[in-house]
């Protein structure tokens, strides 16, 4: 169920929520982790549950009702990739929406998502989906992303005993799917310290991690 508070009434006022259920639109669309907005639409980041992770990315169009079905769309990135699941985060620059990999069904996966939104919602072809474990084995299991004008960053997170600090950084400018455009660097060089992120911001010149916690 997604919530909506309208802020130009009570924040305490029930008549200034409303909730709707997802899952009447698309049975499997639950549990997610993140969401992004590019002007009209608004994306909801595909995670999981202890059942399993999934790949359904949830739009809403913010011109139409919030509780009506038709405002309404879900796509399975399965159809794309068939490891295209466990998401956390999401970020949009201008043109594209990305959603930031976290987990799959076997462990941390590096398989970041994108939409180009000149193209259909529903249509596989305005996905592309990259594996950052071909540009450095330890990229993945991110939590959140920031863009900054011109480039993407994801936020290092990890999981159980693999808590790590690897940044990864790619250059809007260059191919998406393209290894040179996309870089890693390590924080744990700087600070042994600095692993498990979560969250981001980019203030005009500084891009800031948000520290989480080691486990």
């Amino acid at each position: 169920k997604v919530a909506r508070y309208d802020t130009r009434g009570s924040f305490t006022s029930a008549a200034s929520w409303t909730v709707f259920d997802i899952t009447t639109v698309n049975a499997g669309a639950k549990a997610f982790a993140g969401a992004a907005f590019d002007g009209r639409n608004l994306y909801l980041v595909p995670n999981g549950t202890s059942t399993g992770q999934h790949g359904r990315v949830a739009r809403y169009d913010s011109e139409g009702s919030l509780t009506s079905a038709a405002s309404w769309a879900v796509f399975d990135l399965t159809t794309v990739n068939a490891g295209a699941k466990g998401f956390s985060g999401a970020a949009f620059d201008g043109r594209y929406v990305y959603l930031v990999p976290y987990n799959d069904d076997v462990g941390t996966q590096g398989r970041v998502a994108r939409y180009d939104t000149q193209g259909s919602f529903t249509s596989a072809g305005s996905w592309t989906v990259f594996d950052l474990t071909t540009v450095d084995v330890g990229a993945r299991g991110f939590v959140g992303g920031v863009f900054d004008g011109r480039y993407l960053y994801l936020v290092p997170f990890g999981k159980g005993g693999a808590i790590h600090g690897n940044v990864a950084r790619h250059d809007t400018r260059g191919s998406f799917a393209s290894a040179g455009s996309w870089t890693v660097f390590n924080l744990t060089t700087v600070n042994p310290g600095a692993t498990g992120f979560q969250g981001a911001m980019f203030d005009g010149r500084y891009v800031y991690l948000v520290p989480f916690g080691v486990t």
